[in-house]
């Protein structure tokens, strides 16, 4: 079976909460977490790049910050991007994280994932996050390995 990684965006002049889902044959996953459109605008800019920034590969983190808003505390969304081997391949790192009722208590539940991936998958990754940015909301799905 395939992996899929599916985002459902919701979003208004200050942001876009970002769902995101990620399921194969083995597990799922499920989290969600507020972006700002400059967020997703820099991870989209970065994994746009070609080859990819080993000393600074594309992060988009998203959860709880703290008090004054200078960090994340939580992290309940993290994608990331690495490229890996010598024919120009990337690897996509998927985190999502519940967090329990009581945020003092921490997670409830996590799932970490990486898939191997191409960059013509990372430009459809891209556009859809893009696209998030400038309508708020919507869906797409990437399918793991690439069809």
């Amino acid at each position: 079976m395939n992996s899929k990684l599916r985002f459902e965006a919701f979003g208004d002049d200050s942001g876009v909460e970002l769902h995101v889902f990620f399921e194969n044959a083995d597990f799922k996953g499920v989290s969600a977490a507020w972006f700002s459109r400059d967020q997703i605008l820099a991870f989209v800019k970065d994994v746009s790049r070609f080859p990819l920034s080993l000393e600074s590969p594309p992060l988009l983190v998203g959860g709880y910050w703290d008090d004054l808003g200078r960090h994340i505390d939580q992290e309940h969304v993290r994608l990331f991007v690495t490229p890996f081997g010598a024919q120009g391949g990337v690897e996509l790192g998927i985190i999502l994280a519940v967090p329990h009722e009581d945020s003092r208590r921490g997670l409830k539940c996590s799932l970490a994932v990486t898939v191997k991936s191409e960059y013509a998958q990372l430009s459809s990754l891209g556009a859809g996050l893009n696209n998030f940015v400038l309508n708020a909301n919507g869906v797409f799905e990437l399918v793991f390995p690439p069809e």
